[in-house]
């Protein structure tokens, strides 16, 4: 049982030798380590060709995090990969306690820790003003405990163990990240999609001093990252934050929601998003196939919705609906307040609020492009609007970085309408389910050839 353990550079030799000096120290099961350096110029590489215990990879300048990555795990021997950034300082028990997790079922893909900076899922408050303090800390904290293990949607690259398997089942890093950034969500979307599952090991903590080679080496990281993050966007056809800072459950492998963008529809069926009303004159806002009651006609109108806007079904259509959670504007997040909605704060600041993320909208104008109206706004105290993980503001580039806002109206350049759900577009056939479902009371969003041509499509309206 062999862990590889791959550790990129790029200058810093400093806190490259103390990561090494730790797992020296702290690794107790056989490993090999593999470090690739992209270019440094700080005497990184002479150190590194010096020593006997690793395996070195040059590289003349930076290939990026993908492509260097890739290097170390196609020259890896090892039956597991592990992947460490440089900045970091491992201690008790750390790798064994990884091991555990992955190896306690053939379901587990993919393994990470906590720390102290890494992504809010794994991220754990830690105080320890010394090295020292930290070991310390860590021989208490990393205790194998399965009871405290959790799945995930996401595990941060900066330290993350999977079979050697996985790697050549589903491929390694995708160079179209460059640099850095996203790279390691797309690795685990993939894992997820091919029914692996993301486990937190919160028995074991990792300490990581972050972005060290970003920062030390001058590159633009919010660059790269707005980059990287229109690569996955356009790949798989969702905002990366869902997985990143909610833990959606329908990602999980095992769950089904439609519509979602983790599972397509395949066959026709009636829309979400929409209000219905039964012969009784309940109503009810449907979302991901649920019918949600809307619990008084002052809670209706407090989510900013209007009677022009609901359907009339029967009840036999209805009763073919499972029943979801209770709208009320009582306050409590999120569980009474729709998946997707406007939100007002009480400096008057609009809000997307979409499958557990807040969008800002940098002015009036992003707001009005998308056809939305200020009286549909919901009021959030600034607590309540607190909840929600902040993500990209919405601004004129919209169409560009940003998912397909579900339950809009879009119009592709041949004036063909369509209703965006799951993060598809579905067509709608003809005029009459457009009047049928109220859309005609939106005005279109118009997408140019090239963000049409690339988003994913889904079945018709029906």
């Amino acid at each position: 049982m062999l862990v590889s353990i791959v550790i990129l550079t790029l200058n810093n030799w400093n806190l490259t030798e103390r990561c090494l000096h730790s797992i020296l120290n702290y690794t107790e099961i056989p490993y090999e380590i593999i470090c690739i350096d992209n270019g440094s110029t700080d005497g990184t590489q002479a150190h590194l060709r010096d020593r006997k215990d690793l395996y070195f990879i040059e590289n003349e300048r930076n290939l990026g995090f993908s492509r260097a990555s890739n290097q170390g795990m196609a020259a890896s021997s090892g039956d597991y990969i592990l992947l460490l950034n440089n900045d970091t300082v491992v201690s008790h028990r750390w790798l064994g306690n990884l091991m555990t997790v992955l190896t306690s079922s053939p379901e587990v893909g993919i393994v990470g820790p906590m720390s102290n900076l890494v992504i809010p899922q794994q991220r754990y408050p830690a105080s320890y003003p010394t090295y020292e303090e930290y070991h310390r800390f860590a021989e208490s904290f990393n205790r194998s405990n399965a009871s405290i293990w959790r799945d995930a949607t996401a595990i941060s690259g900066f330290c993350m163990l999977f079979h050697q398997q996985l790697y050549h089942q589903i491929g390694g890093l995708d160079e179209s990240f460059l640099r850095g950034g996203y790279e390691d969500i797309d690795f685990c979307y993939r894992a997820l999609k091919a029914g692996r599952r993301l486990v937190i090991a919160s028995d074991t903590y990792v300490h990581h001093v972050g972005n060290a080679s970003f920062l030390s080496n001058s590159i633009d990281m919010n660059s790269f990252a707005m980059n990287n993050r229109r690569v996955f966007l356009k790949k798989w056809g969702f905002n990366p934050d869902r997985l990143i800072y909610t833990l959606d459950e329908n990602f999980l492998p095992g769950s089904y929601a439609a519509p979602h963008p983790h599972h397509p529809s395949a066959e026709p069926t009636p829309p979400s998003g929409i209000l219905v009303c039964n012969t009784r004159g309940e109503v009810y806002k449907v979302e991901q196939g649920n019918k949600q009651p809307i619990c008084s006609l002052e809670d209706f109108y407090a989510f900013g919705f209007r009677m022009e806007q609901v359907v009339q079904i029967t009840d036999d259509q209805l009763a073919l609906l499972p029943v979801g959670e209770t709208l009320i504007n009582d306050g409590l997040i999120p569980s009474h307040y729709p998946d997707v909605f406007i939100a007002r704060s009480t400096d008057d600041g609009m809000y997307l609020i979409s499958h557990g993320l807040r969008y800002p909208f940098v002015d009036y104008l992003s707001f009005k492009r998308l056809g939305y109206r200020t009286e549909e706004a919901v009021l959030l105290t600034a607590e309540q609007l607190a909840y929600f993980p902040l993500s990209v503001p919405i601004d004129s580039n919209v169409l560009e970085n940003h998912e397909l806002i579900d339950y809009r109206l879009y119009m592709d350049p041949e004036q063909g309408q369509y209703y965006a759900e799951g993060g598809r577009l579905r067509p709608i056939p003809t005029v009459a389910e457009l009047v049928k479902y109220k859309w005609h009371l939106q005005k279109p969003i118009l997408l140019p050839q090239p963000i049409f041509d690339s988003c994913l499509k889904g079945p018709n309206i029906v």
